[in-house]
């Protein structure tokens, strides 16, 4: 906890020894987007997310980076893939995340706003 560096080089000194260890992989890429490596962690849960439409964790992780490359100068280097990911992600994590999670009233926003742009 608090020690997210730590926790990069311990998840990937553990991915040296066992790369197949999907639930490490995931670990890995919330500790890079706390550390300030969105492109990293991107990396790393997309596959995740994609094969676990279910991990409403992993998914908010994933919106939340890929909402602030969106909203960056205006979203003007937003390519249309990351907007439609942008907009599935949102989907499934409203589909899995339980009613009252605190995150659902946020993705349910960007999810509308990003419905709106595309229009």
């Amino acid at each position: 906890l608090d020690e997210a560096a730590r926790a990069v080089e311990i998840a990937q000194e553990a991915l040296e020894s066992w790369p197949d260890d999907e639930a490490m992989r995931r670990r890995l890429a919330l500790a890079l987007a706390r550390t300030g490596r969105p492109q990293e962690a991107l990396a790393l849960l997309r596959p995740h997310v994609e094969r676990h439409p279910d991990d409403a964790g992993a998914l908010l992780v994933a919106l939340r980076l890929l909402f602030q490359s969106l909203t960056s100068a205006g979203g003007a280097s937003a390519t249309a893939e990351q907007r439609q990911r942008a907009r599935e992600y949102a989907r499934s994590y409203l589909a899995a995340a339980p009613a009252g999670q605190p995150g659902r009233e946020m993705v349910g926003r960007w999810l509308r706003y990003l419905e709106k742009a595309e229009r």
